[in-house]
């Protein structure tokens, strides 16, 4: 599916606020692509979709999660948009849009905690999101993470990991 319908069909599905997170985070992938001699189009579709499995509420997520044998745990159920709009978003991406790329697969589903071996692209898309997100825990250091992103995708990562 092209980016611009992708685009448009998302717009559709998500509120206002998480579409527009999901545009200044797509925004932003374009603006770093070259740079780390990634496709453009493709990190940009990675960075529009990151959020798309936020199109589902606490309980659908609850749901669906059930459907992939995720285990409801305590943490899950006190944050559950939190915690499953990342690998329930792998789903959606698939489903909904159409995206058979596992990269950018990946990507969506890794992109709020991370994972131990991510690849460039998922470390692209993990940061991406996380200095571009509307109440950002990390305010005090959007500089000085976007200054490790121009030297060290890895430091950039390691100063976002929680």
């Amino acid at each position: 599916m092209p980016l611009q319908k992708i685009e448009t069909k998302l717009q559709e599905l998500l509120s206002p606020e998480i579409f527009n997170h999901s545009l200044q985070v797509k925004e932003f992938c374009l603006s770093i692509a070259k740079q780390y001699s990634c496709e453009p189009e493709r990190l940009a579709t990675a960075g529009l979709l990151h959020d798309c499995g936020k199109i589902y509420n606490s309980g659908e997520l609850i749901s669906r999660a059930e459907d992939f044998d995720i285990p409801i745990t305590e943490v899950i159920l006190d944050a559950p948009v939190d915690i499953l709009h990342g690998p329930i978003g792998a789903s959606v991406a698939r489903e909904i849009f159409g995206i058979d790329d596992n990269e950018i697969i990946m990507a969506i589903k890794h992109h709020t905690f991370g994972a131990n071996e991510m690849t460039l692209f998922s470390k692209l898309i993990f940061v991406a999101d996380k200095i571009n997100t509307v109440n950002n825990n990390y305010l005090g250091e959007i500089n000085e993470i976007k200054s490790a992103l121009a030297r060290d995708l890895d430091l950039a990562v390691s100063n976002l990991l929680i």
